[in-house]
């Protein structure tokens, strides 16, 4: 039996656990169900994409997506961004060969993804303005500029050059600027957290040696079917079900960034599961190995770590 696609719709979030000290990996979000939300007046619309009421004066009414801690995702929101997000995939089906398109996922499972994504970020955001983590409008303008410099443009005519492709500046903007604080989040994260075993210590010199030493390039994708650490048998099994239904939808031509899309627990899930071009020594420690030792368009075989069963896809590699 093919096993569905295991998002559930989320009618609204809450965070009432503190996250300061849990890894990304381990981030668990508390469901309500739509009965208790009837009651604290929190009622869902019908789907994200409904057509919002209208106010007493005829006013367009925004709806509340998700409550995250003491922040909110607005339906309005959270369309934007699914229409920012399909659009893309339309630019990106639409330079590829005709026999290399593929359908678009369906809209539910965008929308569900969007709203993951967004209620992560709220999440980071609010433990960046905890720790005090803030990027000052001198740093984004520099940012912005260099942005700007890198598609020979300079600051000034980025607006206009943003308006003309439909993307508002001061959303732009502060896209950037939350991108940029997550960034530094990240970064402390990583420093705060860093432990080199003796065993890891062994792997990298071991690597070091090899041809991982080389000036290759690889570009992968990636493919993350979660699993917490305590997984009951029916977790395990539903996720190997998954996994089994990638793996028989990519023999039968699906494309990997589409199942990135509809399956994926990865971060980069809504741009199809791409890690972009890595060095050698920057490749994950748990498929480096591996991946040195694929072609380009191979994919791995399911690799299981604490925190589920990792798809890799090498795309190409350059300076072999």
């Amino acid at each position: 039996m093919t096993a569905a696609p295991r998002r559930s719709c989320w009618i609204v979030v809450f965070l009432a656990i503190g996250v300061s000290a849990i890894p990304y990996n381990q981030l668990k979000i508390i469901v309500y169900s739509a009965a208790f939300l009837m009651v604290a007046g929190l009622a869902p619309s019908q789907s994200w994409s409904q057509t919002r009421e209208l106010g007493a004066a005829g006013e367009l009414l925004d709806g509340v997506a998700a409550v995250v801690d003491n922040g909110i995702v607005l339906t309005s929101e959270l369309e934007t961004r699914v229409a920012v997000v399909l659009e893309n995939m339309r630019l990106a089906q639409r330079d590829l060969p005709l026999e290399q398109q593929r359908p678009l996922p369906p809209l539910s499972i965008l929308e569900e993804q969007v709203l993951e994504q967004l209620i992560l970020q709220r999440i980071q955001l609010q433990r960046a303005e905890r720790f005090g983590i803030v990027v000052s409008d001198e740093m984004l303008n520099q940012a912005l500029t260099s942005i700007a410099q890198d598609i020979g443009l300079t600051l000034e005519s980025l607006p206009s050059a943003l308006a003309a492709e439909s993307i508002d500046y001061a959303m732009y903007r502060q896209d950037t600027r939350e991108q940029m604080i997550l960034d530094q989040l990240q970064q402390r994260d990583v420093y705060a957290g860093i432990v080199v075993s003796p065993r890891e210590m062994e792997l990298c010199l071991k690597r070091s040696s090899t041809s991982l030493a080389e000036d290759v390039d690889y570009d992968i994708s990636h493919i993350l079917i979660g699993l917490p650490s305590s997984a009951t048998q029916d977790a395990l099994a539903d996720a190997n079900a998954q996994v089994a239904e990638i793996y028989a939808r990519l023999d039968d031509g699906d494309e990997f960034s589409q199942l990135a899309i509809t399956f994926s627990d990865g971060q980069t899930a809504l741009e199809g599961g791409s890690l972009g071009w890595r060095k050698g020594y920057q490749l994950p420690t748990l498929f480096g190995d591996i991946v040195i030792a694929m072609e380009p368009g191979e994919v791995s075989e399911p690799i299981q770590s604490g925190s589920g069963f990792h798809i890799v896809r090498l795309n190409d590699t350059r300076g072999a």
